[in-house]
């Protein structure tokens, strides 16, 4: 076990003789009646007649609220002869106050019932002693008397004698956990002994569901079933304990019961934390822990035997052994490829991309699988991946967002494995990540620079693409009527960015609120931004954005270096640039709808607590058939986004049926410029060039796609080009990974009939959408035509195995690269037109 068993501090315990009779007044008279009342009870055992320790000792009772015992110690002494007026006058003053107290006392019937709930409802739990052994408990339970205190602490003590059975502030024991004290929220937390329960009831409160969906394991062990039996008696457990990621275990096979229960989830993460809410039983604890460590030692110990027989099985994979499996003509008809892609439950989307992606590599004829988690309690460990590695003996491996490390020690170097980018995360940009690349690895999707100019990704074994949809999931097949009224509008908006700008700057004003320095930096970059954003059309909006960063950093005296300009431009710049733009084409439509009575609703979280655009607020969409029926019963979806149209809520909308409708930016000529000066500089030698400046071009009309800009630009009434400046670099020897495939680069169509600039524009296109018939189903159906070709999880798939084929498969490679065929990073394809 990774983790020392510990319990939370105990404020009572104390070592060395008993206090004094001055220490012990002094306690007394301090108000600590958790520490007092124990130790007073001793000395009045020992000297009875000791009245202002028996006063003290009421008074501490009352003070805790324990009214029955306070009042028993205090009448006591008031029957005392001779007592000393001033202690009587105290004495009947609290006796005063205890009558007016609430009853204290917990009736044995309320105990019994209350832990007869409890076991009703935890039947599928190993509690086989607590339930044998009710009779005997419920005959020992009526022979204490049990009392709550004012702070919801339970104190027993014996019916006959009156002496305490158990008297301790186990509430502040219990409240003494957090995070970080005694429990990692990340790994399983174990408890020993549940008498009392409130040790058992605050783990299940700390460790409750994490926003990715997470919640810990909790065990909890309890050899001593009477015990389990009083913690159960004392407070209503049923509904915690009953949770589907708690297990209990009760008896005395407690503990061979938790080794099985552990031997049994050797897949899965073991060590975690160790807490008893007993300091004098944390023998159980120490047991626990050792039985966890044990565990987890055979689990290793596994772990290392797999991966001596995968090594041996995998010694002799050589280049020639992964040619046949990729050469369908080699490759036997009764042993398809087969595909693993792991993936976790814990996320938002990966899950989801990870199973269309599985679907779709099945409808190519590949036996493809997930490795997921169960449920959202356990977290895989290497047994888990090296099992499944060893049963299923893939023949790709496929991880959306992470690298070979991620598997760095379970998977052999020799299977060959497609790192998919889907988001630019930050683990992604780090050497370690990449330290582990073979040279059967591939990356596919989101391409960076970095990638390759520092971590040495060949071009070769990398294929850009923007993450695409699910045609399963959307499709174009009617509404029933009923789904169609309740989501028909003329304006639909998908967005869970419902915060204002002002909100979001606020809230990097306050982040920034200890760092001075920052904090001007937000101010001073601020207006730049909405003045870029505000001329969206008016250039590159990145490059200005970029621009408007190091300047603003250099004015203040900040360092202007790439890495200072990117965190300033990720933290602050393009979350607030996009920002303002969704919300000004929200307001747009707000402003179109509430004119010409057009109806609006904007789907997303929060969208109701905006203070002006909350009435059109429609809630949240599961990414399913809820979504796709939005998409298709809306007349016109607007996409708004900083980075451009070619994102998968796009394509989902065509693919559904729906009309999106995209906002321009000075940034969506500018990728079309690029792709076309990178594409015909790739196919044509320049016809014309000077000496003088060493520049090359070749007119528009010799080129069909450098006329298809130039027509593109004239009906956005932008200038139009007469020629195009080629660009050396794009003729590399290896363009095929770098050029856009015609209907990525152009998959809404024509920009002036499917994107808008103003709210001029935007109103245009919706008044289209309701007067010319026809035009709302060309709009979809053509980009959805378009979106089939590159931007599906079945084209994707599809790519993924041309690219690894040609670089594994010698035939396929003797056969030279094929066409361009994926979306590269528009960066890579830089150029002019003129």
């Amino acid at each position: 076990m990774t983790d020392q068993h510990r319990h939370p501090a105990d404020p009572l315990s104390s070592t060395g003789p008993g206090p004094s009779r001055e220490q012990l007044l002094d306690h007394g008279a301090r108000a600590e009646p958790w520490r007092f009342v124990p130790e007073a009870s001793g000395e009045l055992e020992r000297s009875p007649e000791d009245h202002l320790i028996r006063l003290l000792l009421g008074a501490n009772l009352a003070r805790l609220g324990l009214r029955t015992p306070a009042l028993e110690h205090l009448r006591r002494l008031l029957a005392t002869p001779d007592l000393d007026p001033r202690l009587g006058e105290q004495a009947r003053a609290l006796v005063g106050a205890a009558q007016s107290m609430p009853d204290d006392r917990i009736g044995t019937d309320e105990r019994i019932a209350r832990a007869g709930r409890t076991l009703g409802a935890l039947a599928g739990h190993s509690l086989d002693d607590a339930t044998g052994g009710f009779e005997a408990w419920r005959e020992r339970t009526g022979a204490e008397e049990w009392f709550a205190t004012l702070d919801g602490n339970i104190v027993r003590r014996n019916a006959s004698t009156g002496a305490w059975i158990r008297f301790a502030n186990d509430r502040a024991l219990a409240s003494s956990m957090s995070p970080g004290r005694g429990i990692d929220p990340e790994k399983p937390l174990y408890i020993g002994a549940m008498d009392p329960a409130w040790v058992a009831l605050r783990g299940v409160e700390l460790l409750g569901r994490a926003p990715n969906g997470w919640w810990a394991p909790i065990v909890v062990v309890e050899p001593d079933p009477m015990a389990f039996l009083d913690g159960i008696a004392g407070a209503e457990c049923q509904g915690a304990l009953n949770e589907e990621r708690l297990r209990l275990f009760v008896g005395e096979r407690a503990f061979d019961h938790l080794e099985t229960y552990l031997d049994e989830r050797d897949a899965f993460l073991l060590s975690g934390s160790c807490v008893t809410g007993r300091p004098d039983r944390a023998d159980v604890a120490r047991r626990i822990a050792s039985t966890v460590s044990q565990a987890c030692a055979r689990q290793a110990e596994r772990a290392d035997a797999l991966r001596g027989r995968l090594g041996e099985r995998h010694r002799d994979r050589d280049a020639a052994h992964w040619a046949d499996r990729y050469d369908a003509q080699s490759r036997p008809a009764d042993r398809p490829l087969r595909v693993l892609i792991p993936t976790t439950r814990l996320s938002t989307f990966v899950q989801h991309a990870a199973g269309d992606a599985a679907r779709a590599f099945g409808a190519l004829g590949c036996d493809a699988r997930l490795l997921i988690e169960p449920d959202a309690s356990t977290k895989l460990s290497s047994v888990a991946f090296l099992r499944e590695i060893d049963r299923f003996d893939p023949d790709l491996v496929v991880l959306i967002n992470y690298t070979r490390s991620t598997l760095a020690k379970d998977l052999p170097r020799d299977v060959p494995l497609v790192t998919w980018v889907q988001d630019a995360m930050f683990h992604l940009f780090s050497e370690s990540a990449w330290s582990g690349r073979g040279p059967r690895d591939f990356v596919y999707g989101h391409l960076h620079r970095d990638f390759f100019d520092r971590f040495g990704v060949p071009r070769s074994h990398a294929r850009p693409a923007f993450v695409p949809a699910s045609e399963d999931k959307f499709h174009a097949a009617p509404l029933d009527d009923a789904t169609r009224e309740r989501f028909a509008c003329d304006i639909a908006m998908m967005t869970n960015h419902s915060e204002t700008p002002e909100a979001l700057l606020a809230r990097f004003l306050s982040d920034a609120a200890a760092n001075p320095t920052a904090r001007r930096l937000v101010e001073a970059v601020e207006p730049r931004v909405r003045a870029i954003v505000a001329d969206a059309m008016g250039g590159s909006v990145f490059a200005r954005l970029e621009g408007a960063s190091r300047d603003t950093l250099g004015e203040l005296g900040l360092p202007t270096d790439d890495a200072s300009v990117a965190r300033l431009l990720d933290q602050v710049v393009y979350p607030f640039a996009d920002r303002l733009m969704r919300h000004e084409a929200a307001h747009w439509a707000a402003d179109l709808a509430e004119a010409h009575g057009w109806s609006l609703r904007l789907y997303g979280a929060g969208w109701e607590r905006h203070p002006r655009l909350g009435r059109y607020a429609s809630g949240t969409l599961d990414h399913a058939e809820p979504l796709r029926a939005a998409y298709q019963a809306a007349r016109t979806t607007l996409h708004v986004s900083l980075h451009g149209y070619h994102h998968q809520r796009v394509v989902e909308c065509a693919l559904s049926g729906g009309a999106p409708l995209a906002r321009r930016t000075g940034d969506t000529v500018d990728f079309l410029r690029k792709h076309t000066v990178a594409a015909v500089s790739r196919d044509n030698d320049p016809s014309h060039s000077l000496v003088s400046d060493r520049s090359a071009w070749s007119f528009c009309a010799e080129d069909a796609r450098a006329m298809k800009l130039a027509a593109q630009l004239q009906r956005l009434g932008l200038r139009t080009p007469r020629r195009v400046f080629h660009d050396g670099r794009a003729r590399d020897p290896e363009p095929a990974s770098r050029i856009l495939a015609e209907p990525v680069a152009w998959l809404m169509g024509d920009l002036a009939e499917t994107t808008f600039d103003s709210r001029p524009g935007l109103e245009m296109l919706v008044e289209r959408s309701a007067q010319l018939q026809g035009w709302r189903a060309s709009i979809s159906g053509g980009i959805a035509a378009r979106a089939r070709e590159r931007l599906t999880y079945d084209a994707a798939a599809a790519e993924i195995l041309r690219m690894t084929r040609e670089a594994l498969c010698t035939r396929s490679a003797s056969r030279g690269p094929t066409a361009p065929s994926a979306a590269p990073d528009a960066a890579l394809a830089a150029g002019a037109v003129a």
